[in-house]
């Protein structure tokens, strides 16, 4: 069997987490969910829900991005297989939206991101717009910047060439629809 390096990509309530739970849940492999990682940088800097700061703002600032890709490297180089939920792709449509004003940190990002993509044997795509944005008190709620962050998601993917699939269907359907686009060997 091939090795199997799933990366799962989205904006925020695309039902990226889930997915990568049933993925992982199915074929036996290391799970890493963004929150994981991003739970314990937002208690260790001290954000605020309520301070009116997007999380996903609060995050692309201080070099917290390039933290987030150094424990997803750190995880991926320890397990031969895994499924994640968030991958290099989306940290950098978060880092250019938020820190696009800042071009040679989004250059070096850029950089970095795109060696580590490469690493991923499949990536699938939980479209923007098919599910509804709902509040889990953490992610911006704003439907048409998540659409930005999709839109950033699918040109940098293509800008790569990187291959994808996209995630349809719903539940347990899904789950089989991602496994079936794994091109066989």
């Amino acid at each position: 069997m091939q090795k199997l390096r799933i990366g799962i990509c989205g904006s925020a309530g695309t039902g990226k987490t889930t997915l990568a739970v049933a993925l992982a849940t199915h074929l036996g492999f290391p799970l890493l969910k963004s929150r994981d990682i991003t739970s314990g940088i937002l208690v260790r800097d001290g954000y605020d829900y309520a301070s009116g700061v997007h999380v996903e703002q609060f995050l692309a600032q201080a070099n917290r991005q390039e933290e987030m890709l150094e424990k997803h490297v750190e995880f991926e180089q320890k397990n031969k297989q895994f499924v994640v939920d968030r991958t290099a792709i989306d940290l950098f449509a978060y880092a250019v939206m938020e820190c696009h004003f800042e071009p040679e940190k989004v250059e070096k990002f850029y950089k970095l991101c795109k060696a580590h993509a490469k690493t991923y044997t499949h990536l699938v795509v939980c479209p923007w717009g098919k599910r509804p944005l709902l509040s889990n008190n953490r992610r911006t709620l704003n439907p048409w910047y998540q659409f930005l962050i999709h839109s950033a998601e699918m040109a940098i993917l293509d800008e790569w060439k990187l291959n994808y699939s996209i995630a349809d269907g719903e539940g347990e359907t899904r789950t089989e629809l991602v496994i079936a686009s794994f091109p066989k060997s």
